[in-house]
């Protein structure tokens, strides 16, 4: 299993995030500011158990947390999607991709919801959703996930540039994959009988041409080169926006299973 390591991250974002809303929320005129204060004291108390490693105990606290946080903002508000992001990390430090990736699907399901651009533990997010998608070998995927994953992506980089999108994103038109070459089975890792994966963040030209791909912490040491190497080799055709080509940035992954 692969690390994760942004859990401290995450769950410090978690805590702005509800700090935040709290400080939106005169105390005067609801609950919510007092009880946000309390459920920022949980979240101390979840990052105090991750770092001892007392991860069961972190989890079954944060799905407290999240279920107040539902209570208090909204079941499709962001510090929902924080809280989720959150406990999904903490699955995987316990080695429950399956209830990791069941957190990761509201967050991805909430995120849809909401105009971008996403927040950077949504970044996170997600790219732990493809990871955990991309290295279960024992499991069919679903392809609509990391399409789904994609075009989030594309939308966030669309707007990083400057331009706008309507919440339906009915300027946008994602570009579809023209040609992907299938990887080179590495000899080292052919040799060994190995399986394994290779996430990649790729930044696409205007022309749909990948002029750079940047592999996730998940990937396998034994595929990043063929990974790399396969994402280059890759096209697409151009993203528009109002019928007009842009350069965006996405995500792709290849897996190796021995038969």
């Amino acid at each position: 299993m692969f690390k994760t390591m942004r859990l401290l991250t995450a769950l410090s974002l978690t805590l702005l995030a509800l700090a935040q809303a709290g400080a939106r929320t005169p105390q005067t005129a609801s609950p919510a500011g007092p009880a946000a204060g309390q459920l920022a004291e949980t979240n101390r108390k979840i990052r105090e158990l991750a770092d001892a490693k007392k991860y069961d105990e972190a989890a079954k606290l944060a799905e407290t947390a999240a279920e107040e946080a539902s209570r208090l903002f909204g079941p499709d508000s962001a510090e929902v999607s924080a809280q989720l992001s959150g406990l999904a990390e903490l699955h995987v430090a316990r080695r429950e991709s399956g209830k990791a990736k069941k957190a990761l699907a509201r967050v991805l399901e909430l995120r849809e919801k909401r105009p971008g651009p996403s927040q950077k533990f949504e970044q996170d997010a997600l790219e732990l959703y493809t990871c955990l998608v991309a290295t279960d070998l024992r499991s069919r995927f679903d392809p609509e996930i990391p399409e789904r994953i994609s075009r989030v992506l594309v939308e966030d980089s669309v707007l990083g540039q400057g331009l706008r999108l309507s919440p339906d994103g009915r300027e946008l038109e994602v570009g579809s994959s023209a040609s992907k070459p299938p990887p080179s089975y590495p000899p080292e890792a052919r040799s060994a009988r190995a399986s394994g994966a290779a996430v990649m963040v790729i930044d696409i030209d205007e022309a749909g041409k990948v002029v750079s791909a940047t592999p996730l912490g998940c990937t396998s040491r034994l595929f990043m080169g063929a990974g790399q190497e396969a994402a280059l080799r890759a096209t697409f055709k151009p993203t528009l926006v109002n019928g007009r080509p842009v350069k965006v940035r996405s995500i792709t992954f290849y897996r190796w299973i021995v038969q």
